[in-house]
């Protein structure tokens, strides 16, 4: 299992976390990217983007934000595995102009999103991301009801011959992340392993 770490909530400051995650066995650096307008919690400025200039390792990056194409040029020269963007009304749009930045494109899929919608846009995506919680804020418990969602995206993948991966957020750890397994590529913990007096065991559990 490939485990992406986010450090939105950790019990080290942001500088100290993500240089515990440069040095980890974690696959990738998780980033959430608030802008105060999709989320309440606001993260961009002029920090955010200093400490994304010391992450070693892959970014996963997740908008949440109202205007992804604002921000995209902020990950030019970063090591960025992937874009991942919220449903809107120009979301193909939005998927086109970041794929002409050179970065390959996710949808998110939130608690409250019809999967019954967000069907056509899979073929258009090289990943999905399932939130397991409301996005916007670290530490919550994860929501079983998204173990159906799961279920029911991996085998409209496998009808429809499609060949996106699905990545996982929110709630995640040892148990909830044994739960998923079966249906997810990778996996994104944050507060489970940045909260933990020993992070490297927690990102060895998930790992299993």
């Amino acid at each position: 299992m490939k485990v992406a770490v986010s450090f939105l909530s950790s019990k080290r400051t942001t500088g100290q976390t993500i240089d515990m995650i440069n040095k980890s066995s974690a696959d990738f650096i998780h980033v959430d990217l608030m802008d105060g307008k999709f989320v309440e919690n606001k993260n961009i400025g002029a920090r955010m983007w200093k400490y994304l200039q010391y992450c070693e390792k892959p970014l996963d990056v997740h908008f949440m934000v109202k205007n992804p194409l604002k921000y995209v040029d902020h990950f030019k020269g970063l090591n960025v595995r992937i874009i991942y963007i919220n449903y809107n009304s120009y979301f193909l749009n939005d998927l086109e102009q970041i794929r002409k930045k050179g970065f390959r494109v996710g949808l998110v899929i939130n608690p409250w999103d019809d999967l019954e919608l967000m069907k056509k846009y899979y073929p258009y995506v090289d990943k999905i991301l399932v939130m397991s919680v409301i996005p916007g804020a670290g530490g919550q418990s994860f929501m079983m009801e998204t173990i159906d969602k799961l279920k029911q995206i991996v085998k409209y993948r496998k009808e429809a011959n499609l060949n996106f991966t699905i990545n996982i957020d929110g709630g995640i750890n040892e148990d909830t992340a044994k739960l998923v397994k079966n249906y997810v590529d990778d996996l994104v913990s944050g507060s489970y392993v940045c909260k933990a007096d020993d992070p490297e065991k927690q990102i060895e559990k998930l790992k299993k």
